[in-house]
């Protein structure tokens, strides 16, 4: 299985290149002026959505430089899978994947970019809510591999140390996802 296409539908889908079944965006962009937020609070900047299968800045394990513009969407395994040994068969059986979806951004160490952070992570749970919407079942398809379902969707906030190569990543949801190979012969 080529977790590749995972990645993509996610990167596609949260950039608003993929559209949902009645041909609406349902992006990033779309959600983020109306993430509930306290008076005062401003609305999330729009970010840049990256993938590991498409940067090599990511895919090294670095936030990629464009972080420096604005603030990042990064799409990414959150830990390695699993391939259940099903040689000589035309089908095969769901496995779990891990995808990890973070928000970056170089105003880490004010209220203000926490605050970002945390409203940006709101917005792409709304935005992947409406992707695994039974309605858009054949968007979650692509060159033989079908995300099934979201096992399980955690927002978390990190915290990292200013020093660490990657301080800028302040937010991510974390999906459990059970994945099908349509085409095990690829």
């Amino acid at each position: 299985m080529n977790p590749n296409e995972v990645l993509r539908i996610y990167a596609d889908w949260l950039s608003g290149d993929l559209l949902d079944y009645a041909g609406a965006p349902q992006g990033f962009e779309v959600h983020r002026a109306n993430v509930p937020k306290d008076v005062g609070d401003a609305v999330p900047r729009a970010v840049t959505v990256f993938d590991e299968s498409r940067n090599l800045e990511l895919a090294g394990g670095d936030v990629p430089e464009a972080v420096a513009v604005g603030p990042l969407l990064l799409v990414t395994l959150s830990q390695g899978f699993q391939l259940d040994g099903e040689i000589g068969t035309d089908f095969r059986e769901a496995d779990n994947v891990n995808v990890a979806i973070a928000f970056a951004s170089q105003d880490i160490e004010t209220a203000e970019g926490i605050t970002e952070a945390g409203l940006a992570v709101r917005t792409v749970a709304r935005s992947l809510t409406e992707l695994h919407h039974n309605n858009n079942v054949d968007l979650r398809r692509r060159n033989g591999i079908v995300i099934l379902s979201c096992n399980s969707m955690n927002l978390l906030t990190v915290r990292n140390d200013p020093t660490d190569a990657n301080k800028n990543i302040l937010g991510a949801v974390v999906l459990d996802l059970l994945v099908r190979d349509e085409n095990p012969s690829f």
